[in-house]
């Protein structure tokens, strides 16, 4: 498989990998999961107002 080379090939040079995008995978396939995972980001900046 096209992933499983990819995997060896990058842990051969000592690549670390953080996660992966997927294109033209079909998602209603049998085998796949359908989820999705959505990140909500924060500000620790205070906010400045103007007295």
């Amino acid at each position: 498989n096209a992933v499983q080379r990819a995997c060896r090939e990058l842990s051969a040079v000592g690549a670390r990998i953080f996660g992966v995008v997927l294109n033209n995978v079909n998602m209603k396939r049998e085998g796949y999961a359908d989820y999705q995972y959505y990140y909500y980001g924060y500000s620790s900046k205070e906010e400045v107002s103007e007295n």
